[in-house]
């Protein structure tokens, strides 16, 4: 706003987020409620668009947030999830809920690169590999 880049074509407000990444993950469809491009899967027409590209139906109603994982896991109705560069311990404003709810899973993965790991580490968990190697290119972009 203080640059004079609103409602002028083009231009917009860009958020910072906290973590690394995330805008681009949102960007191509991670969302549980959208597809890439920020199309809502109760869209019809979207929807369809994604099934011929992929050649597969898609349910119309949206999956779960993380927040609401962690309430089907504390009921017993989520088994398991796949943490990848983020620590929900951190990201989540209430943390006896989350090692509640992963501790009621049968089945935590945590795919922790080099400076991020999940702080319930120190022994609660059973590691599967050390130490992962990923590729980092000459102008910084970590894949």
């Amino acid at each position: 706003m203080a640059t004079g880049n609103i409602g002028r074509p083009g231009v917009g407000v860009n958020p910072l987020r906290g973590q690394n990444n995330v805008h681009g993950a949102c960007d191509m469809g991670s969302f549980p409620h959208e597809l890439p491009g920020y199309r809502h899967i109760s869209g019809d027409e979207a929807r369809a668009s994604f099934e011929a590209l992929w050649n597969v139906k898609l349910n119309s109603e949206p999956g779960l947030r993380i927040p609401n994982m962690f309430d089907a896991a504390i009921e017993g109705a989520f088994m398991g999830i796949y943490v990848q560069g983020e620590d929900i311990l951190q990201s989540d404003p209430n943390t006896k809920h989350v090692v509640a709810a992963l501790s009621a899973m049968e089945c935590v993965v945590v795919h922790a690169h080099r400076n991020l790991h999940l702080s319930l580490r120190a022994g609660r968990y059973d590691p599967l590999a050390r130490r992962v190697r990923h590729a980092r290119h000459r102008d910084g972009a970590a894949t």
